[in-house]
């Protein structure tokens, strides 16, 4: 298991409240791919783009082990929080965060919506991805190479959308 943290890893803070947008970010995610699904806004490039970052992840996670070191008690106000992320979610996988990956890409999908959805898409995914190295579930590099993943995955996505094969057909 390789740990990718650094010293400047190890001065930031934790800050449990940054548990909340970790946690309600899932949920908020997985609606707006329903939702574009069932009003077909872009819905090819957002799938592709998630199967690309997925599938890139899981063979960085193959071949490339990466350990995030969690600290041993979290105290203050919403401590419980941290507390149940660390009891779900294992400390492997540290390099590329998908929390982060997918964070980015619903911002650049929500980049198309009106500037309202776009701006507030924005600083969630920005809450989001601070979150996750903020109750130290990933590291630095582990959220930068997660936001890295999900811009490479969105380009290609949009590539292989514009492909005949992804676009819908007249008539069918």
């Amino acid at each position: 298991q390789r740990v990718l943290t650094t010293s400047l890893d190890s001065e930031l803070p934790i800050v449990p409240i940054f548990a909340i947008p970790y946690l309600a970010f899932l949920p908020i995610f997985w609606i707006t791919v329903l939702y574009a699904f069932f009003t077909d806004r872009n819905f090819s490039q957002l799938a592709l783009a998630i199967i690309i970052a997925y599938m890139a992840s899981n063979l960085v996670y193959l071949v490339f082990h990466t350990y995030m070191p969690r600290p041993d008690h979290v105290s203050g106000l919403f401590s419980g929080l941290v507390t149940y992320v660390y009891s779900h979610d294992h400390p492997y996988n540290d390099f590329p965060s998908e929390h982060a990956s997918s964070a980015t890409m619903l911002a650049l999908y929500a980049s198309q919506a009106p500037p309202r959805w776009r701006i507030g898409a924005l600083v969630f995914a920005v809450l989001v991805v601070m979150a996750t190295v903020l109750i130290r579930q990933h590291s630095l590099a582990g959220a930068l190479g997660g936001v890295a993943v999900g811009v490479c995955a969105w380009l290609l996505a949009g590539r292989l959308a514009r492909l005949p094969l992804f676009r819908p057909q007249p008539g069918v």
